[in-house]
């Protein structure tokens, strides 16, 4: 794993985030999994639990989500923490259809170290 990520910092010295990306897609490096990471704002390729475009790590079955909502004019919220993504997806449905015309934002993400 260190010699792909080793690999993909290089990568990214030489062509920032897309170039990960591009270099994922071309088989170039290898990635399990997208997922959202927040220090990048993106969904981004994961090998294991490290992001490969900043280097976070996430720390897998304690990974939780929460939901980002809210108004340019009244301010945002985060509502969670959810065990589950699909719990937070379902919740954020829920949000989306009653207060649709209200929120300029409803998104869910991944907390990378709840409770820290």
């Amino acid at each position: 794993m260190a010699n792909n990520y080793e690999k993909a910092v290089k990568i990214y010295e030489k062509g920032g985030q897309y170039a990960i990306y591009a270099a994922v897609k071309s088989g170039e490096l290898q990635a399990d999994s997208w997922r959202d990471c927040l220090p990048c704002e993106d969904k981004t390729p994961h090998e294991g639990n490290i992001c490969l475009v900043c280097g976070t790590a996430n720390k897998g079955n304690d990974i939780k989500w929460a939901i980002i909502a809210g108004t340019l004019e009244s301010g945002f919220y985060v509502t969670g923490p959810f065990d589950s993504e699909q719990d937070a997806d379902d919740y954020a449905e829920d949000a989306i259809k009653r207060y649709s015309s209200k929120l300029d934002i409803c998104k869910v993400v991944e907390l990378d170290n709840p409770g820290e």
